[in-house]
């Protein structure tokens, strides 16, 4: 019935509003799981996914999903890390690493 890239722009606006409404970290999770789950090649979900990991301090967790994004998909990660063709402002990321 509707595209899975529709579900996943739901879902991204649900994660948006729950952080905004600061709602659980469960819940704002849980939103983004199903965005990527419907989108799994948006490299901007997995930016914030690495801001969560950051955010409940999983140091080893953030390395090792960092490392698994470079060896499946290095070049269009690191291209909207530095915000090559997205239109979802990818430096807050950087905070985190100092």
């Amino acid at each position: 019935m509707f595209h899975p890239f529709h579900k996943s722009f739901v879902c991204f606006h649900g994660f948006r509003l729950a952080k905004i409404l600061k709602k659980p970290l469960e819940e704002i999770k849980s939103w983004l799981k199903k965005a990527h789950f419907y989108n799994p090649n948006n490299n901007t979900f997995h930016l914030l996914w690495i801001e969560i990991l950051f955010k409940e301090k999983q140091i080893k967790e953030v390395n090792e999903y960092i490392a698994n994004l470079l060896i499946q998909r290095k070049s269009a990660f690191l291209e909207t890390l530095f915000c090559g063709n997205t239109r979802y402002y990818c430096d807050f990321i950087f905070d985190y690493f100092f």
